[in-house]
């Protein structure tokens, strides 16, 4: 008789902890000298495939598109940086005082001068 223990792995360690059983030295050498050949379908063969080419599909996209999309964010972050700074520069927003507001400020703290336009030109 051969004593079999079951287990499972977590990660590289090996745990005995599904239990044994007794098996007699004929019977395994019986399955070991087995020609087993593992058969699988025309169409798992065809879904593997196609699967295959799907996940190639999305990580091709994915990098693309994350590439587009950082091109593109950069561009309009930057767009949007100056246009606002060019609009409170020419007094769309109002005094650069207003950015403080007094609650927010340090007990004894002045209105800072902040460098900018303060009117648009004429």
């Amino acid at each position: 008789m051969l004593a079999v223990e079951f287990g499972s792995l977590l990660g590289s360690q090996y745990r005995k902890d599904k239990g044994e059983c007794q098996i007699p030295k004929d019977l395994v050498r019986y399955i070991a000298g087995l020609k087993l050949k593992p058969v699988r379908s025309r169409m798992w063969f065809i879904g593997f495939i196609i699967f295959g080419l799907m996940l190639l599909t999305s990580i091709g996209l994915q990098v693309l598109g994350a590439t587009v999309a950082t091109i593109g964010s950069e561009s309009m972050g930057i767009a949007i940086l100056l246009l606002t700074s060019v609009l409170r520069g020419a007094g769309v927003a109002g005094p650069e005082a207003w950015q403080i507001p007094s609650r927010r400020r340090r007990h004894g703290a002045s209105n800072a001068t902040l460098v900018g336009k303060y009117h648009k030109r004429r």
